[in-house]
C-alpha cells in the first residue's frame, strides 16, 4: 500500500548506504522509496564493469529487499561501462533476485543520446515500471 507521502533519499550504491538502509525501521521503509545511484568504479575497484555492476546488483537486493520498489541510476558511469549489454545483465539481475528495480531516465538534453538509448530495451520488457511511476504521478518524456 503507498502511502500519501514518500521520501526518496538519493544514496550511493556502496556498502554504507546498504548498510544504512537495511536498519531501516518497518515503518521508515514502507514510507521511503529510495534511489541508488550507482558510482564509478573507484580506483580500489579492480574487476571489469560487468563484475563491478554485479557486485551492486546484489547489495541493492541485500539491502532492500523485493517488497517494495526502488530506483536505480548508472548515468555517471563511464560510457564503456553504461552498455546495453551491462545495463541489461544488471536489471536483469535485479529482477532475477526480485527486486522491483526501476531504471532511472533523464532527458537527452541531461545524459545524451547513449544513455537513454541503452535504457530502452529494459523499459520495453517491463511494462510494471510504465504503470508504477505513472500511479505515483512520475511521468517521463525522456525514452
Amino acid at each position: 500500500m503507498r502511502h500519501s507521502y514518500c521520501y526518496m533519499p538519493i544514496l550511493r550504491a556502496k556498502a554504507g548506504e546498504f548498510s544504512a538502509v537495511q536498519a531501516l525501521s518497518p515503518l521508515a521503509k514502507s514510507r521511503t522509496t529510495p534511489l541508488f545511484d550507482v558510482p564509478v568504479p573507484g580506483s580500489s575497484d579492480e574487476q571489469d564493469a560487468r563484475s563491478y555492476l554485479l557486485k551492486r546488483a546484489q547489495g541493492i537486493v541485500d539491502a532492500w529487499g523485493t517488497e517494495r520498489p526502488i530506483y536505480v541510476d548508472v548515468h555517471d558511469l563511464p560510457q564503456e561501462g553504461a552498455t546495453d549489454a551491462s545495463l541489461t545483465r544488471l536489471f536483469d539481475v535485479l529482477k532475477a533476485n526480485g527486486a522491483q528495480a526501476i531504471p532511472v531516465t533523464g532527458t537527452v538534453a541531461d545524459r545524451g543520446v547513449a544513455y537513454p538509448n541503452s535504457l530502452e530495451c529494459i523499459l520495453e520488457s517491463e511494462t510494471s515500471w510504465g504503470s508504477y511511476m505513472s500511479s505515483c504521478g512520475y511521468h517521463s518524456d525522456a525514452v
